[in-house]
This record gives structure tokens, C-alpha cells and sequence, in this order.
């Protein structure tokens, strides 16, 4: 406790000077000019709302009210972030009916899903089919996650494939984050706060405003210490295990930091220039999320380990034994798998330039740039004693530009949006694997021998596009837009390990598409949108760069793009103190990207499954009550996303009365007709209702909101094994706001998952359980044990903060 206290402390200082330094420039530039920055210009960042309270949005690369843009999408305020303390995109997706999200401590970063779509976690190279865009940047990896979400100014959810304006990796959708800009006035602010389940403390400082009349400035800085969530209860019962790496965990530091300088030395001329970093270590194993949550024998099947008290079960309860040193030292190449915990760390920057050309026609030039280093050692056994460690180490490298013109007259007939993007990225990755010949059989004593493996893969990628769209205001309230993308990419891959280099079949990748949209919208009024659109959408192939089988010579080891192509239709209204809107829709992805995992050979592959149809209505209402401050809103999501064609493999002891009867090789069946179940991660049924209530009485405030969101059962496992399926489930959130009416001071306490449910968005088949040789015939016993990386549990977490203006 005193060594966080102290780091917490120390942080805090330094974030303290900075800021009051910071603080008092600004302070001092805004008494001596007197007057406030000048507004961007049109193209530029739009307010997060307009003189109405409306939300602007960004849809279509021009600002909109969330009301007219004919496009399904959740959109979110700061404010309304702030509510549930929301800095994460795990928080985000409790908010939004059908977004599940999952962070592993893997290359990969994790699983984003949203209306049953999603793309493997196992390959660290992959790009995701729900695209992550932060003021304007597409970044191609789910890693994005581990950057912190400070400070955000709004956060929008674009729902079905987005390939128009996103390009690709966006058949699902988009997450697209905008962060705060300067203000026209000094402004900072000091938010603390502790978490009292997981000993969690945080300290965030935010500062800016003016400089000069043309210069305004930002600064944000976070620094986060955590204890952990779940209680490691791993023994120590040498030589097979030392113990917990923690006695809690995922324990881990974070400091992350941001500034924006928004520069306007022209009223039709304006340069936004952001960066930010985040360091993220994690002093125990990064796998403390994941817990053995399905036994089939009633115990643990550890591989000549002895199971001390290894249980099976989802909860708080974990085992996560400290890797054997024994075993790490024969691992090549040296000091790979030296010792449990991570390291990551994330710089992204953007700098954007906009120039009204003429009134009607504004430029925009936005360039890119993002880094993601991982370094990680791990027990993937998820037991006391590990016969089986694994390390990797990743460097991800992006780079991109887009240029862009958008015309925007109302007097005009046809208005325009076209321009063109590249991309360049790099992405190497090295994993390492060491697995106990003893826990094998292979070897009578243990530690006397160890298999290593060591594979290094590199894939070099170029993208380039040109999009383009054109909207025909037929009548006053009746409008046409159609536009398509062209993209080219290719991608190349090196790799080699222990025994040299790897040559397989593909080396070398092209793909170009072509995905057009067209959408129709009625605007009668301007509180009532309905439209009708056509859309497309892909993600992108590549190589798998997981762990793999020793040798890829004479192996295809490649995998092809995936593609969406479907209709939507929706009502957006506002009547009186009611707002709500509706969208169905019907959508056909073909080539989905896969993975599968064998726990005999530690291999993970990305597989094409031939076809899904993916379906379904949603809808967001909300009502501001007749009783002053108390409104009432609810969402949900019927989605029903099957496989209309897939040839799975079989989960490892699958018997042939439990569906594997497909393909037979060597007098056993090797797959499954998955064709008509449904897709992992697809809830049919997902929504949220809840209540806020707002009051003011002299120079106090205070509000009262809480939601409940609820999912139904889905699988997290492509081989779908019925006893690992996911039950349904329902979360509450609450929070207590008090403060004054001015905001210069405010105290929380907020409650995420008050009903302590524990569920997973990741199982997997644990390394080295069950028996492959029983897999496709009539005898029963060779299932796997399975794990899952597991939710946050109940938080209770008080907040104050204070601002000055």
C-alpha cells in the first residue's frame, strides 16, 4: 500500500506542477489578450452540440445533428461520459445495445464486436472488422483499447458497414472518438478518484486554453494505480509452482498524457496538431483477467502438476501461478520469457489543416501517425504450476494521410464530398513458447527438458483509396446521396524460427474492392428523419502471425478479405419531450474471418467461413417526463446473426453424437456443420433502460441516474461447446452527482455492476487439456478444460473534482 500511495503521490506531484504551470500561462495570455480565440473553421471539429442542446455529429466527414444524418448511430456527450465515469471503451459498451468488448493481454488487444461482428484476438496482425477512429485517424488494431479515453469531447457508435467515408475494416462499424480542443477561455480542472473494490487510484489534470489570439492550447494527464480486481489464490507446492504472481490482480500502472494546440492565424485557416502516450505495466501476469471457468471432469486436468486447490468456476477467483524459471531458461532466445508481467505503450498523433478554399468548399488534409510496443510474459494454463509459458513481443507502426474537399452550400442543389487516403503500416511479432516435457509424458523427472519454439513474423502493408459522394436535395425535404470507395492494398510477409527461415506458399497480397452507397432521406419536418440506404463494407485479409506450428514451408497461412453488403432503413423523431428512433436492417457478410485454436499444438489460426446473415431492428427512446428534471430512456436490440454456410473444425473430444460427423480423416471425423447457428458474440437480444433525475436549489445541484443493461445468452467460442455458452445477464450502473450549479466543484459516487455478474466475451480452450485422439468418434472423455477471460467486477467509486474557469 505504501509503494502505491508513494507512486500515486509522486505522479499527482508532477502532474500538479505541470498543470499550475500550464495553468498560469494561460491564465495570464487570456487577462493580457482579452478576448478569445477565434472559432475554427467549417470542416474543422464541430462543437459537441448546437444553440439547441442537439448533438453534432461527423457521419458523412461533414457536421450534422444526430437527428437528420441518415445513419444508425449512438452518440454521447462529454457529459453524458462522465455520468458512469466512462474512460474506457469497456465502459462505452454497456451504454450501446449490441457492442460487446473484451480486452486480452495479447499482441491482438482484444475483441470488439457489434451486431454480432467481430474479428480474432488470437492474431496479433489482424485489422479489426469494427473500426477504431480517434480525431479523425483509423487505426487498424484493436490495441487502440489500451489508450486511454480522457478527456473526450463526444463518442460516436456508427452501426453496419461504413465503408464510404471509413474505407476499410469497417463492415460492423465505427467507433469514432473526437478529444476536447482549447477553449476561448483558461480553463483547468482536477478529478481524483478511488475505487474501493479493486484499491484503485486515479489523478487527472486537465489545463488550457488561449495563448495568443491565434494559438489556443490543451493539456491533459492521467496517472492510474491499481491493485486488482480478482484474488489469486495460486499455491506454492514446489518444485511445480511458486505461487501467486500477485495475491490480486490484473495489478497495474498507467500514466497517460495528451496536448492539442489548435492554431488559426486566418479566419478561413486553421491547424489542430494533437499527441498523446500512454504507459501501461502490469507488475504480475497480464493473463489475471483469465480463470479456468469449465471443467468437464469436476476437476482441473493439470498434466502431471498437482492441483493443490485449483477449482473451476466463474467469479473473482483466479489461479495464476509465477512462471518457472526452470523452464524459461532453456526458452530461446534468452530472456523473451525472463518474467511475468507487461509492458505496453501507445503514441498516436494527428495534425489536420482546414481551409475554406471559398465559402462553399472547404479542404481538409489529416495526417496520422501511431505506435503500439507490447512486451509480455504469461501463464497460459491458467493454474498454480504452468507446464506451458508463452511470450511475445509486438511493434506496431501506422501511418496515414487523407485528403479531403466537402462543398456545403443549402442554396445548392448538389453538394460534394470526395477525396483520397493512404496508409502505410508495419507490424512485426515475436512469440516464444515453452512447454515442460514432463507435463507431456515425454520425460520421466521435471524440468529436464523443455520444447521451445520461437517464431518472428513481419507483415509490411500499403492501402491507398479514393472516395467520393454527391448529395441531390431533390425537394426541400427529400435527398438522394450516392458514392463509392475504390481501394488498393497489398501486404507482404517475412518470418522466420528456431530453425530458420519461414517460406510459405503466399507471401505477397493484393486485394482491390470497390463499395458503393446510396441512401434515400425524408425530412418532412426538421424533428422527423426517415431514410433508406445500401451499403457495403470489408475488412481487410492477411496473414496469421499467432502462434503457430513450427514450420510454414509449402503452408498457405494467409486468409481473405471479409465483405458486407446490405439495406437498413430507420425513423429518427422528435415529438415533444419524446425522441426515439428505429432502424432495421439486413445485411450478408460473406468470407468472415475466423479463428481457431488447437490446445494439443498451441496453433491459432484465422479461417474464412463461407457466409452469415446478419438481421434485426433497434431502438433508443427517451422521455423528458412532466415531473422537472426526470427523464426516462430505454434501447434494445434484436439481432439475429447465423451462419449460413460454415464447416467448423470440432472442439477437441467432440464426440460424433454431438455434431462432429464431417469430414473423416484417418477413421475419425474432423469437423462440424455450424450452418444456421448462430455467431459467437451475437446476443439476440441486448438492450439498457434507466432514469436520470436533475435538481438545482441555490448553490447546490445534485442528480441521480441508473441504468440496467441486459444481455441474452451467447457463445464466445467459435467451436460453440454447449456447456461454455454465456447465460444471459443484467448490469446495473447507479451514480450520485452533487456539486454547484457552476461546476466549479462536484462529488460522486458511482456503482458500475452493482449486481456483480461475471461473464466472458473470450473462452478458449485451455493448452494442453483434453484428448485430440478421441475427437470425431463415438468415445466420450477427451473434452478440454476451458477459460475465459472474465468482466470487471462490482466497482464502488467515489469522485471529486474541481474546476476553474
Amino acid at each position: 500500500m505504501g509503494e502505491r500511495f508513494s507512486w500515486l503521490v509522486c505522479r499527482g506531484a508532477q502532474l500538479g506542477l505541470v498543470g499550475f504551470v500550464v495553468f498560469g500561462s494561460f491564465a495570464s495570455a487570456d487577462e493580457t489578450i482579452g478576448a478569445a480565440a477565434s472559432p475554427p473553421v467549417t470542416g474543422s471539429a464541430p462543437p459537441a452540440s448546437d444553440s439547441l442542446g442537439e448533438i453534432i455529429v461527423t457521419a458523412r466527414k461533414r457536421s450534422e445533428s444526430l437527428l437528420a444524418v441518415p445513419v444508425a448511430i449512438s452518440a454521447f456527450t462529454r457529459e453524458q461520459l462522465s455520468n458512469y465515469d466512462t474512460q474506457d471503451l469497456v465502459g462505452l459498451s454497456s451504454q450501446v445495445p449490441g457492442l460487446l468488448i473484451q480486452p486480452i493481454p495479447s499482441a491482438g488487444g482484444g475483441v470488439v464486436a457489434l451486431r454480432g461482428i467481430s474479428s480474432s484476438a488470437n492474431n496479433p496482425s489482424i485489422e479489426q472488422s469494427v473500426s477504431l477512429n480517434v480525431d479523425g485517424v483509423q487505426i487498424s488494431s484493436a490495441n487502440l483499447m489500451r489508450l486511454a479515453q480522457i478527456d473526450m469531447q463526444n463518442i460516436e457508435v456508427l452501426k453496419g458497414p461504413q465503408a464510404l467515408f471509413f474505407g476499410k475494416n469497417s463492415p460492423a462499424g465505427v467507433i469514432s472518438m473526437r478529444t476536447e480542443d482549447p477553449g476561448s477561455q483558461a480553463y483547468f480542472e482536477a478529478q481524483t478518484s478511488y475505487e474501493a473494490y479493486a484499491q484503485e487510484e486515479d489523478i487527472t489534470l486537465i489545463g488550457g486554453g488561449p495563448v495568443t489570439d491565434t494559438l489556443g492550447v490543451r493539456a491533459v494527464a492521467y496517472a492510474e494505480h491499481m491493485l486488482g480486481y480478482f484474488h489469486n489464490e495460486a499455491e506454492a507446492t514446489p518444485p511445480y509452482s511458486l505461487g501467486a504472481v500477485n495475491k490480486w490482480g490484473p495489478e497495474q500502472q498507467e500514466f497517460y498524457f495528451r496536448i492539442t494546440a489548435l492554431y488559426q492565424p486566418l479566419e478561413n485557416l486553421s491547424a489542430r496538431l494533437k499527441f498523446g502516450y500512454a504507459d501501461l505495466y502490469g507488475d504480475g501476469d497480464p493473463e489475471q483477467t483469465a480463470e479456468r471457468i469449465y471443467c468437464p471432469y469436476g476437476a482441473p486436468q493439470l498434466l502431471g502438476y498437482p492441483r493443490g486447490n485449483q477449482s473451476c468456476g466463474v467469479g473473482d477467483v483466479l489461479y495464476s501461478g509465477k512462471l518457472n524459471p526452470a523452464i524459461l531458461s532453456q526458452a530461446e532466445p534468452p530472456g523473451v520469457l525472463g518474467s511475468n508481467g507487461t509492458v505496453s505503450r501507445s503514441r498516436l498523433g494527428s495534425l489536420e489543416i482546414n481551409y475554406q478554399a471559398v465559402p462553399a468548399l472547404t479542404l481538409t488534409s489529416l495526417t496520422g501517425y501511431y505506435t503500439q510496443v507490447d512486451d509480455a510474459s504469461v501463464n497460459v494454463s491458467y493454474q498454480s504450476g504452468t507446464p506451458a509459458s508463452a511470450g511475445y513481443t509486438s511493434d506496431r507502426r501506422e501511418i496515414s494521410e487523407e485528403f479531403r474537399a466537402v462543398t456545403n452550400r443549402e442554396d445548392w442543389p448538389v453538394n460534394f464530398t470526395g477525396g483520397s487516403y493512404f496508409q502505410n503500416t508495419r507490424f512485426s511479432n515475436g512469440i516464444a513458447v515453452a512447454i515442460d516435457l514432463y507435463a507431456l509424458g515425454i520425460t520421466p523427472a521435471p524440468d529436464l527438458a523443455v520444447l521451445p519454439e520461437d517464431n518472428n513474423f513481419t507483415v509490411d502493408g500499403d492501402t491507398y483509396s479514393f472516395f467520393g459522394q454527391a448529395i441531390w436535395k431533390i425537394t426541400d425535404t427529400l435527398e438522394l446521396a450516392g458514392g463509392a470507395r475504390w481501394s488498393h492494398e497489398t501486404k507482404d510477409f517475412t518470418g522466420a524460427n528456431l530453425t530458420g527461415a519461414l517460406t510459405p506458399l503466399v507471401t505477397h497480397l493484393r486485394f482491390v474492392s470497390t463499395s458503393p452507397e446510396a441512401t434515400l432521406t425524408y425530412r418532412p419536418t426538421p424533428h422527423f428523419t426517415i431514410f433508406a440506404a445500401f451499403r457495403n463494407g470489408f475488412t481487410s485479409g492477411g496473414f496469421n502471425t499467432g502462434t503457430t506450428p513450427t514450420s510454414l514451408t509449402g503452408k498457405r497461412i494467409d486468409y481473405q478479405p471479409e465483405t458486407a453488403r446490405g439495406f437498413e432503413t430507420g425513423i429518427k423523431a422528435v415529438e415533444g419531450p419524446i425522441s426515439f428512433d428505429v432502424t432495421a436492417y439486413s445485411y450478408l457478410y460473406k468470407e468472415l474471418q475466423l479463428s481457431t485454436f488447437d490446445p494439443a499444438t498451441l496453433a491459432q489460426q484465422v479461417i474464412n467461413a463461407g457466409s452469415a446473415r446478419v438481421e434485426g431492428v433497434e431502438t433508443d427512446v427517451s422521455w423528458k417526463t412532466p415531473i422537472d428534471g426526470l427523464t426516462l430512456r430505454a434501447s434494445g436490440d434484436y439481432n439475429r446473426a447465423r451462419y449460413s454456410r460454415f464447416l467448423d473444425d470440432c472442439y477437441t473430444g467432440q464426440t460424433i453424437d454431438e455434431g462432429c460427423n464431417a469430414n473423416a480423416v484417418a477413421g475419425a471425423y474432423t469437423e462440424q456443420n455450424l450452418s444456421g447457428r448462430p455467431l459467437i458474440l451475437a446476443p439476440q437480444v441486448t438492450g439498457s433502460a434507466g432514469f436520470s433525475f436533475a435538481h438545482a436549489n441555490g448553490n447546490l445541484k445534485a442528480s441521480l441516474s441508473s441504468d440496467v443493461n441486459f444481455s441474452s445468452s451467447f457463445f464466445a467460442q467459435l467451436e460453440e461447446m454447449p456447456a461454455v455458452r454465456q447465460a444471459g445477464f443484467a448490469m446495473i450502473d447507479a451514480a450520485v452527482h452533487v456539486g454547484r450549479p457552476d461546476d466549479r466543484w462536484e462529488l460522486a459516487l458511482i456503482g458500475r455492476n452493482l449486481s456483480d455478474v461475471y461473464r466472458s466475451r473470450y473462452v478458449s480452450q485451455v493448452p494442453l487439456t483434453g484428448n485430440p485422439a478421441l475427437t470425431g468418434t463415438a468415445t466420450p472423455g477427451g473434452i478440454s478444460d476451458y477459460s475465459g477471460q472474465i468482466n470487471r467486477g462490482r466497482e464502488a467509486r467515489i469522485q471529486l473534482k474541481v474546476k476553474f474557469k
